[in-house]
């Protein structure tokens, strides 16, 4: 293993930029810094997560994408919160996103941080 010459700031700004040359991930794996070795670790992880997002949010838009095709125009995503009401009070909501709108993630609203719910929301609203 050689030792690259840049620094590990740089290369961590560059490994987590949007779009990362597969010959420079290449070079990285070849940098024998502890420190470098972190990154591609953990690069390598974000990306695996990337996949099985985008994995999962295909198999969930099967179901959505049969109804566009036999012409609906309007589709909606449901959500509840609450126990049942055996167990208390239920809040339900409906959301119709633009169509083929891909939010990567979006899943259970319960499962969201505030931080990315406010992300969807915005990303929602600009692709009307």
């Amino acid at each position: 293993m050689k030792k690259m010459k840049e620094p590990i700031k740089t290369i961590k700004e560059r490994l987590f930029a949007e779009e990362v040359d597969p010959a420079y991930v290449a070079q990285l794996m070849a940098d024998e810094r502890s420190g470098v070795q972190k990154l591609i670790t953990k690069y390598q992880n974000q990306q695996r997560k990337q996949r099985q997002m985008q994995e999962k949010y295909a198999e969930m838009s099967v179901f959505e994408q049969e109804l566009y095709q036999k012409g609906l125009r309007f589709v909606a995503g449901l959500d509840e919160v609450g126990r049942g009401p055996l167990a208390g009070p239920v809040v339900a909501a409906a959301v119709v996103l633009p169509k083929n709108c891909g939010i990567i993630g979006l899943n259970d609203s319960k499962q969201l941080s505030a931080k990315k719910e406010k992300n969807y929301l915005l990303r929602s609203k600009i692709k009307r």
